[in-house]
């Protein structure tokens, strides 16, 4: 059975890759794959706030200014690359 699933092994996508669909890492698998657990920590929930450039920035440990230089505006909205 193990020699029959190797086959649809996807080592860089590390997931089971069928005709059809995909079988990924289960969450706690994810948990061992990038070394975070997630025992004790809430889930994400959206908020119809949208977060400051400060915030942000913070967050993603990066100075303001390096932030505002990569974010860009397509029809409209502001984002990232």
């Amino acid at each position: 059975m193990l020699t029959t699933l190797a086959q649809y092994f996807d080592p860089p996508l590390r997931c089971f890759t069928f005709s059809n669909f995909q079988l990924g890492p289960t969450i706690e698998e994810f948990e061992q794959i990038l070394d975070l657990p997630l025992s004790g920590t809430a889930p994400y929930k959206h908020v119809e706030q949208h977060g400051s450039m400060p915030m942000l920035a913070r967050l993603m440990k990066i100075h303001p200014a390096e932030l505002e230089s990569i974010i860009v505006s397509r029809k409209g909205a502001k984002g990232f690359p």
